[in-house]
């Protein structure tokens, strides 16, 4: 008897397979804003080595930002502090190693008109950040607050402008951080 349960709900459940597959609601159409001439080209050789090169620098900001949140998350001992920006002052120096890597991936040339101006205050602020992480690799582990600090606008401007880059080649704006100043 038991056998012949187990079999009819085998049975059962096979032939209820393709019945469920079969579905008689219609495919919803497409949005009117996706036609062909909204969707943005294909990238350039030049512009996917300029991407390439912002992907590297932007490991070497993650860096630095991953650094800033260890002196943010310090508790009020010396200790961890002192040890927070002597990593922050380890990110500053790799970070900087990446993003003038990635900064000599990044041609000028690679977008033309209104779109290169964009594309141009991205590299500017990526090497303003890279500039400052000269002063970051030197005092941070003495003075880790002071150092965030400094840091801080630089990075802002530099998310500004990757908002811009991302609003201009039509990817969706990235998520906001809640990092403290």
């Amino acid at each position: 008897m038991r056998r012949l349960v187990v079999l009819l709900s085998v049975a059962g459940a096979i032939v209820a397979a393709p019945l469920a597959a079969q579905d008689s609601t219609p495919a919803p159409k497409p949005a009117d804003s996706t036609h062909a001439d909204s969707t943005p080209p294909p990238p350039t050789p030049e512009q996917q080595k300029w991407m390439q090169g912002l992907r590297t620098a932007a490991r070497g900001i993650g860096q630095i930002k991953s650094g800033i949140e260890s002196v943010q998350r310090a508790g009020a001992s010396t200790k961890e502090l002192r040890r927070a920006g002597k990593l922050l002052a380890g990110f500053c120096g790799t970070g900087r190693g990446f993003m003038r890597a990635g900064v000599a991936k990044m041609p000028s040339a690679a977008y033309e008109g209104d779109n290169r101006k964009i594309a141009r205050q991205v590299v500017i602020q990526i090497d303003s950040v890279a500039r400052e992480t000269n002063t970051c690799e030197v005092q941070a582990a003495r003075d880790p607050k002071t150092s965030v600090e400094h840091l801080m606008p630089f990075l802002q401007s530099y998310e500004a402008s990757i908002a811009a880059w991302r609003t201009m080649v039509g990817l969706p704006p990235l998520p906001t951080r809640t990092t403290k100043p």
